[in-house]
């Protein structure tokens, strides 16, 4: 008998180690997708959970959230949950604030779109006998935009928009930029949001000495009702993403991880804890929240329905005729809950590189999920902190690598691969 023998090629092996500092695009990281997940303490863990709040027996057409009240408008009745008040008239709301008297009370002005209003303990006052698109305080006085004019009324009397006293008044722009659609208080000046552009105003008691200037600005066309003042900077959405506003100018962020987002729907937003939340409608149809943290740069999805999205020292959603306030962790009643990484292996010239087993540094039980550019898949299931070897030895160009956990309690700190080379 003449034994034959088969060449076998020579191989190494070597530990391929992803902390979780890296995991953000770059290098062998070609994008990190966390569905409901977020950053904390240094792992990354379940996105919030929910707990009703609110309810009504018609469908919320808006959801405000001011220093002080939580409120929404159905067709003409404003509902303040907070004593569950009812108001009637107010309609077409977008935007609201609360100010303080000279007596040290407060009252709540709203703008609609025909309209504003002045909301006190027990009752609406009129407020000025037209509407705007945008509202904000600004040190003593109130401004809100409506198409290209700024008005602004008397220091300290929110109610006042007499002209002939000289201290309110109006600011027409140029047409250049289109309509203001948002108005910002940030760091002492007021940001005056356009269509296609951002201005900045300086202003103070007088307003002879008021001094408004354009920003260099690059980024398409602004999204109405997405600008949040996140303590550090204001967020805002355009058409070519997440942009970040700060003293030094608007900067695209580039990590935002924005890609299953639809920008065709609706989008509002607001800030909490100094994060940037908004309401977005993903790419599947589905309505879910969105959060940017600036502090980890890193973009995240909520998935709870998210139609409306409000906050103060609580975030609020609203959902058809339910309010919720977003704390705490629990699984997503939406979609699923799963950190998705892209990455390559080291690709050494004249080799193949195999994955042989996958390691999640941290707690909890998980499945492991990886694919291919060729549609090829394998799955494991086991234990963070454990080497789980992989089915047969799995390779590609392009590599995802899917870690869904098996109920909330998790945490993940970093991932690695065992990589086998061998001679091509």
């Amino acid at each position: 008998m003449i034994e034959k023998s088969f060449p076998v090629p020579a191989s190494s092996r070597y530990m391929l180690r992803f902390p979780l500092s890296s995991l953000k695009k770059g290098g062998k990281i070609n994008g990190v997708h966390l569905a409901h997940m977020k950053e904390e303490d240094g792992a990354f863990v379940c996105a919030e959970g929910t707990t009703l709040r609110y309810s009504s027996i018609a469908r919320f057409e808006n959801l405000f959230v001011t220093e002080h009240r939580v409120f929404a408008g159905i067709t003409r009745v404003l509902y303040v949950f907070e004593g569950s008040k009812r108001f009637n008239g107010p309609q077409d709301l977008v935007s609201a604030v609360d100010y303080y008297n000279k007596d040290g009370t407060w009252d709540t002005y709203v703008v609609g779109k025909n309209m504003s209003y002045r909301l006190t303990e027990n009752m609406v006052k009129a407020g000025r006998n037209m509407g705007g698109t945008c509202l904000a305080r600004h040190f003593e006085r109130l401004y809100f935009g409506k198409e290209n004019t700024l008005y602004y009324s008397e220091p300290m009397y929110y109610d006042a928009w007499d002209y002939a006293t000289y201290k309110s008044g109006e600011i027409a722009l140029p047409y250049e930029y289109g309509n203001i659609i948002g108005l910002v208080s940030f760091q002492g000046k007021l940001y005056l949001f356009f269509e296609r552009g951002i201005s900045v105003l300086t202003a103070y008691a007088d307003p002879l000495d008021f001094k408004l200037q354009a920003l260099p600005f690059v980024f398409g066309t602004n999204k109405e009702r997405t600008f949040a003042n996140c303590g550090e900077a204001v967020y805002f959405f355009t058409e070519r993403g997440l942009c970040k506003l700060t003293a030094a100018g608007v900067t695209l962020v580039e990590d935002a991880d924005i890609g299953d987002i639809d920008f065709q729907q609706p989008v509002s937003a607001a800030c909490h804890h100094g994060k940037y939340y908004a309401s977005v409608c993903n790419k599947q149809g589905e309505r879910i929240a969105y959060c940017y943290d600036g502090v980890t740069e890193r973009g995240s999805y909520i998935g709870h329905v998210c139609e409306k999205i409000g906050a103060n020292d609580t975030l609020y959603i609203s959902s058809s005729i339910y309010v919720y306030e977003l704390s705490g962790k629990s699984f997503p009643t939406v979609g699923e809950c799963a950190l998705s990484v892209d990455f390559a292996l080291e690709g050494a010239v004249g080799k193949r590189e195999l994955l042989e087993s996958v390691g999640v540094d941290g707690t909890g039980d998980i499945t492991a999920i990886l694919t291919n550019a060729r549609g090829e898949c394998v799955m494991v299931k086991g234990e963070c902190g454990k080497k789980l070897r992989l089915p047969r030895a799995f390779g590609g160009e392009k590599l995802r690598l899917k870690i869904l956990p098996a109920d909330e309690e998790f945490a993940i700190r970093g991932l690695s691969f065992e990589v086998r080379r061998d001679e091509a």
